[in-house]
């Protein structure tokens, strides 16, 4: 079976088939002042609108992870209405039978969102094999400097210091070598907006998603309980009824 990750080689001879063809024309561009700042200019326009939608995508699947946690209190609010109603209503558990599965409808739908959710924000994503823009946090794995100094002995506090320092030293010294180079930064720019749209790519699949998710949940937990609430009603006057025909006899 092939292997799901690609090897180092691999990751290398990708990168270089992707830059290529377009390096000629980032030298050619950087040679001209003017052409050169009219790029950037345009590069941060378009990154900016692209960071803008990908948090409008975030702002969405946060609004259906809240409509999702919300389900869970208003099934269990309903659930303890309905079990007092049974309990003070005189009826069986046969009439409440649909209302339950309103129930199990909307307490499954907010479960089913949090963990889309949380397995969507953690996903891994492959394009992080090859990206390697260096402004990026998970290029580096910063670890260092994040110990909670209140909880660690004078040892450890100086060791992770003198990591922290490491670390600054080395990133320093990788990010001005590359920036030696005069067309660099464009190419970092391009391929940190080409990330931007593959991540927008997903935020929006993960919000189609939750949406599905969601409106089937509420349009089955509310036809559910209509129902349901018929029954008892139902269940209720059949109770009542047979009352008091046995009190008449």
């Amino acid at each position: 079976m092939a292997a799901l990750r690609s090897s180092e080689e691999d990751v290398v001879e990708i990168r270089r088939t992707f830059s290529e063809p377009f390096e000629e024309l980032l030298v050619e561009v950087s040679s001209d002042p003017l052409r050169a700042e009219a790029l950037a200019t345009r590069l941060t326009d378009m990154r900016r609108h692209a960071i803008e939608r990908h948090d409008y995508y975030e702002r969405y699947c946060n609004q259906y992870l809240a409509i999702g946690l919300a389900m869970l209190p208003f099934a269990f609010t309903i659930g303890g209405f309905v079990l007092n109603f049974m309990r003070t209503g005189g009826v069986g558990a046969v009439w409440a039978l649909p209302t339950a599965l309103g129930i199990l409808t909307f307490a499954g739908t907010g479960l089913a969102v949090l963990i889309l959710y949380i397995r969507m924000t953690s996903t891994n994503y492959c394009y992080r094999q090859i990206e390697k823009t260096r402004s990026w946090y998970h290029t580096h794995s910063v670890l260092s400097g994040t110990g909670n100094a209140d909880k660690m002995s004078p040892e450890q506090q100086d060791a992770d210091r003198r990591d922290f320092a490491d670390n600054l030293r080395i990133y320093g010294e990788q990010w001005l070598l590359f920036m030696q180079v005069p067309w660099a930064p464009i190419a970092e720019d391009i391929e940190r907006i080409f990330t931007l749209f593959v991540l927008q790519s997903a935020k929006r699949r993960h919000v189609r998603t939750l949406a599905k998710v969601v409106q089937w949940g509420v349009t089955m937990g509310t036809v559910l309980l209509i129902v349901g609430l018929m029954y008892l009603a139902a269940g209720m006057g059949t109770h009542v009824t047979a009352t008091a025909g046995g009190r008449m006899r």
